[in-house]
C-alpha cells in the first residue's frame, strides 16, 4: 500500500479541500491511503478523514511561535518521513516551502508540487520575493509537478519548467453527477426558501476578498433595478461574512439576500438558482464553475478565472472593468435565452468523470 502525506489544506471547505476529500473517497484505499499534515488545530472534513483511515497530524502555526514551528516540523519529519511513499503539497503560493525541504532531507521518495493558484494574495514585497526565490528551490527539490490550470503552472513554476511544459495539468475531481439539473429538487428548495416566483442569482464560495462579494452585491443592486423580483443566494462562510451582511443592511436589501452559511449540499442550492456569478479577483481554477455548468446554469465569470473552466457555452467571461450595470444586463439577457437542462454527461466528456480523474491520481502515485 502507498501512503501519501497531503499538505496545504485548511479548515475551510474550499476547492482544494473538497478536491482532496473527493479523491480520498473515490480512490482504492487498499492501494493508497492519505494522511494530512496541517499547521493549526482544524482541517476540513477531519471526522471523515479519520473514518476513511487517514491520520491528521497537527503542528503549530509559524506566526505564534516561529522557533517552535521549525523545531516541531523537523521533529515530525525526522520521526515520520519513512512512513510515507510520497508527500503531496498543494500550494497557493511558495512563501514557505519548509515541508518539501524537510521531505527531501529526510528521504520521502516522491515530492509532488501541486500548483493551486494563479496570483498572490498579498502585496507584501518580502513574501512575493520569497515566492520567486522558492520557485527555483522547489524546482530542484520536487519530483513531480502538477497544476490545476496552465495559469497556475505559470505562477507557481519556474519559467523554464513552464515553457518546456515540464508539468501536468490535473483535472480537479468534481462530483458532477451530484450537480446535474434536477427540477424536483429545484422546486423543493425554492419552496423552502420562498423563491417560487423569483429570479435567483447565486454564488458559492468562501467569504474572502478574492471572491469579490462586494462586487456581487453591486451587481445585484443593478439587477434589482431591472427586475425587482430578483433574489441573491450566497452559499458559504468566511471572515468577510459579517461585513457583507452589514453592507446589505446599509443598502436596505437584506430581505432580498439569502445567506446559507457553510453547507455540505451546495448541489441542492445550485438547483434553486437561475444564474451563477463568479467575479473572482484571481483563481487557480474554479471548481464551482464546473459544478454550476453541470447544473445547467448560465455562468458569468471574471476574466481572471482560467479559460479551462469554459466547458460549455453556458460560461460568459466578463471584465471586472465593466460596470455592475453591464454585468446585470448580460445576466438577465443570456439567462432569458438559455434553456435549463442537465449538463453532467457533457462535462464528463471533458475528462471530469470520477473514473478518469482517479486513474490520473493512481498513475501519479505509481499504483497499478
Amino acid at each position: 500500500m502507498k501512503r501519501v502525506l497531503h499538505y496545504g489544506l485548511s479548515g475551510n471547505k474550499g476547492g482544494i479541500e473538497v478536491v482532496a476529500i473527493n479523491v480520498f473517497r473515490s480512490i482504492n484505499r487498499e492501494k493508497v491511503l492519505f494522511d494530512f499534515l496541517i499547521s493549526g488545530e482544524t482541517i476540513a472534513f477531519e471526522e471523515e478523514i479519520t473514518k476513511l483511515g487517514g491520520t491528521v497530524y497537527k503542528l503549530p502555526k509559524r506566526r505564534k511561535n516561529p522557533l517552535r514551528y521549525y523545531v516541531e516540523y523537523v521533529r515530525f519529519f525526522a520521526k515520520n518521513a519513512k512512513k510515507f511513499d510520497a508527500i503531496h503539497c498543494s500550494y497557493c503560493s511558495l512563501y514557505s516551502i519548509l515541508p518539501i525541504i524537510l521531505a527531501k532531507v529526510f528521504g520521502v521518495p516522491q515530492i509532488i508540487l501541486h500548483a493551486q493558484s494563479n496570483s498572490f494574495d498579498t502585496k507584501r514585497f518580502r513574501l512575493r520575493l520569497a515566492h520567486y526565490i522558492n520557485r527555483f528551490l522547489a524546482d530542484i527539490i520536487a519530483t513531480d509537478f502538477i497544476a490545476c490550470s496552465d495559469s497556475a503552472g505559470k505562477f507557481m513554476f519556474t519559467r523554464k519548467r513552464f515553457e518546456s511544459q515540464g508539468y501536468v495539468v490535473f483535472r480537479n475531481l468534481v462530483m458532477v453527477r451530484k450537480f446535474d439539473f434536477n427540477e424536483e429538487v429545484r422546486n423543493i428548495v425554492r419552496k423552502d426558501l420562498q423563491l417560487q416566483n423569483a429570479f435567483v442569482l447565486g454564488h458559492v464560495g468562501a467569504f474572502l476578498p478574492v471572491k469579490n462579494h462586494m462586487f456581487i452585491i453591486d451587481v445585484f443592486c443593478e439587477l434589482l433595478k431591472l427586475n425587482s423580483n430578483s433574489r441573491l443566494l450566497l452559499v458559504g462562510d468566511g471572515r468577510e461574512f459579517n461585513s457583507i451582511k452589514k453592507k446589505c443592511e446599509l443598502l436596505g436589501i437584506e430581505d432580498k439576500v439569502i445567506f446559507t452559511g457553510m453547507v455540505d449540499n451546495t448541489y441542492d442550492y445550485m438547483q434553486a438558482m437561475d444564474a451563477f456569478i463568479f467575479p473572482s479577483l484571481y483563481e487557480g481554477f474554479g471548481n464551482v464553475v464546473i459544478e454550476a455548468q453541470a447544473a445547467g446554469l448560465s455562468c458569468f465569470v471574471s476574466e481572471s478565472v482560467p479559460n479551462e473552466v469554459k466547458l460549455t457555452d453556458l460560461v460568459s467571461f466578463v471584465s471586472l472593468d465593466k460596470s455592475p450595470s453591464l454585468w446585470a444586463e448580460q445576466i438577465l439577457d443570456k439567462t432569458r435565452r438559455t434553456q435549463r437542462r442537465g449538463m453532467a454527461a457533457e462535462i464528463e466528456k471533458h475528462g471530469f468523470s470520477t473514473e478518469t480523474c482517479i486513474r490520473e491520481y493512481e498513475k501519479l502515485y505509481g499504483v497499478d
